[in-house]
């Protein structure tokens, strides 16, 4: 009976972990660091932030023309003038704004080794981790922007695609 009731926990405790972990693919969203006190260092940080918000909110705009998609493809005989043009609209934006994106991107990975040294030679010396964190940090938020908005530029791509069918 102990065998069993151990057996059926450990099963239990399995279900729970496999159950728990399931749908845990999104990454945890990065924070942004406070600032240093250094003009040049702070400023190209919120500038890597504000590129990673902006397409962490894009993918919502994607979901949103997923599911004007998803409608259209139910319901083709209920398609109005005004959904198409909704939907074309969002695509111009998205399409557009990650084009502006991928070139800021592009701006601000070129001044990430200007802003590591910037952070090395700070004075006081005492700041210099705090500096170097911050660049660290503003450095990984470029690079997730970087991969958002590759995986974005495709799904966009993809959506443009389908919408071909109804516009």
């Amino acid at each position: 009976m102990k065998k069993s009731f151990k057996f059926l926990m450990i099963v239990a405790f399995l279900t729970f972990l496999s159950v728990a972990s399931f749908g845990q693919e999104e990454k945890e969203k990065l924070v942004k660091p406070e600032p240093i006190g250094e003009a040049q260092i702070d400023g190209w940080v919120d500038k890597c932030f504000e590129l990673y918000d902006t397409t962490c909110k894009a993918d919502e705009d994607i979901k949103v023309v997923d599911e004007m998609l998803k409608s259209f493809e139910a319901d083709a005989n209920n398609i109005t003038e005004g959904k198409k043009a909704s939907l074309k609209n969002n695509l111009e934006i998205m399409t557009k704004r990650t084009g502006e994106c991928q070139a800021q991107v592009i701006n601000l990975a070129g001044k990430t080794e200007e802003m590591t040294t910037t952070a090395k030679n700070i004075t006081p010396k005492t700041k210099m981790p705090k500096a170097i964190k911050s660049v660290n940090t503003g450095a990984k938020a470029l690079n997730e922007t970087k991969s958002n908005l590759a995986r974005q530029a495709k799904a966009i791509a993809e959506q443009s695609e389908k919408a071909k069918n109804y516009l």
